[in-house]
Parts: structure tokens; sequence; C-alpha cells
């Protein structure tokens, strides 16, 4: 498990430093400069989540449609930056109209850590340096299981598996109004 996780995994859920983990959560979270100008030179759409206190901040950047005749993509990236550690996860979407005569769902969509399309890459390389400038690290193993979590307030969390992303992301220690 990544150094920086363990560092805040104690912080937060062993030591219990419940007062700073809701400041931490409370704190407004705005995107560097160079990521809002970046997109706004390359008609990239920034769509942040309302701020409230919690956890997590959450970003949407909607990227042009891509039409080719009846043959169109919508692509996304979406950033997660925790407030509770210095780190972050980048998942870049796409979706397509499932235009199969014999489709189920009527659309085929799928994500990756990966970049769909050029501009995906050079966004994520911008957001990637800025962060970087932050201290702040991405965190690619979002799903890694905490083995043997320990409580500090003996507080029972729910589920026996708690993933990283669960644990920084989330308000697992239910300390948040929101």
């Amino acid at each position: 498990m990544n150094e920086t996780v363990k560092k805040y995994i104690y912080k937060y859920y062993e030591k219990g430093a419940d007062k700073e983990y809701l400041n931490s959560c409370s704190q407004e979270f705005l995107l560097p400069s160079e990521i809002i100008n970046f997109c706004s030179l390359n008609k990239i759409v920034v769509k942040p989540g309302k701020h409230k206190i919690w956890p997590e901040k959450y970003v949407r950047f909607i990227f042009q449609d891509f039409i080719k005749g009846n043959f169109e993509v919508k692509y996304c990236t979406v950033l997660r930056i925790s407030k509770v550690a210095p780190i972050y996860n980048l998942t870049h979407e796409f979706v397509v109209e499932n235009i199969d005569p014999n489709r189920i769902s009527p659309i085929l969509d799928g994500y990756s850590a990966q970049a769909y399309i050029k501009l995906q890459s050079l966004l994520e390389d911008v957001i990637q340096n800025e962060l970087l400038k932050l201290d702040y690290e991405e965190l690619l193993e979002i799903d890694e299981v905490i083995l043997n979590l320990k409580i500090n307030n003996n507080k029972e969390l729910i589920g026996k598996q708690i993933t990283v992303e669960a644990a920084l992301f989330y308000d697992l220690l239910e300390l948040c109004p929101d």
C-alpha cells in the first residue's frame, strides 16, 4: 500500500484525528488556473461538483463529441481529489450509442485509467503537473482493500472489506453533516 495512504489511514482511523478530518473536509479545493486555462483553450467543459463538507472534490471534464456520419462518441474525464489526503484519481470515460438492432443496452460505455483520445492524455498531463506542484500524488490502486483496519473510536464500519477509495474519498467516519 502507498505510504501516503498508510499515513492518512493511520491518522484518521487509528489515531482518531476527527477535528482535523472534519476541517479538511470543510476546505474548498479550487482547480489550479493552468488546468482551467487549458480546458478553455481546448473547448473542454469543466463541471466541478458542488462544494460541500465531504472528503472528496469531484470534477468532470467534458470533451466535444466526435461525430462522423451516424457514429458519435462522447468523452469525459473524471478527477477525484481527496481533501483528507494529498491524493487524487483520474478516470477517462466514453459513451457510444448502441445502434445494433439486437441490442439490449441503448449505449456502450467504458472507463479506464488510460486516455481514449489525445486530448484526454494532454489534459491528464496538465492535471498531473499542476497537482504535483501542490504535492498531490496520483492514486491508481483506488480499489485496494485495507487489511486489518483499526478504528480508534471503536465505531463499526459497514462491510468487511474497506477500500482506499472508501476510506479517503467517502465519509466512512460519518463526521460530515451532508
